[in-house]
């Protein structure tokens, strides 16, 4: 289980690089024109993983800093998490296996992907390697990194 939520989300968002808070130059002509303050980005983030590997775990540990007791997801759950004025959307999505194909419909716009494995469970090591490799031949998914973050273990401060 993660411990420290606010330390991975800084992980992640170095691992993004120059994505998280990058803007073009603006003109000053151009910043006298709009009569509206500028909101920051949101960056999408999906949470995958399969049944009871943890990810809602993870998804209010980075929200709240603290464990949290959760039931199976139906569908899906999303969070807005802000880390030094960037604001992650963050999409825990449901791993049973009837949801599984429906993983796809949350690729759009994704810019990171969060993989949890159920490292109790090593019976279930290959389906999860096969729902990795669907994951990434998308077209939609290909292209955003993909972090694996062990769920059901205490992980070291």
């Amino acid at each position: 289980m993660v411990r420290n939520g606010t330390r991975m989300l800084g992980t992640l968002v170095s691992n993004m690089g120059g994505l998280v808070g990058h803007t073009a130059p603006r003109s000053p002509r151009l910043a006298l024109t709009l009569p509206f303050p500028r909101t920051p980005p949101e960056h999408k983030v999906i949470i995958v993983g399969l049944d009871n590997a943890g990810k809602s775990t993870i998804l209010y540990q980075f929200l709240m800093n603290e464990v949290v007791h959760t039931c199976p997801t139906i569908g899906s759950n999303v969070e807005e998490i802000v880390l030094r004025k960037t604001h992650f959307l963050m999409w825990d999505i449901g791993g049973q296996e009837a949801l599984r194909s429906t993983w796809n419909t949350y690729y759009s716009n994704t810019e990171f992907i969060i993989l949890v494995i159920d490292s109790t469970d090593r019976d279930r090591l290959l389906t999860t390697r096969e729902e990795l490799y669907k994951m990434l031949a998308h077209e939609a998914a290909c292209w955003a990194p993909v972090d694996t973050v062990p769920g059901h273990c205490q992980l070291m401060s």
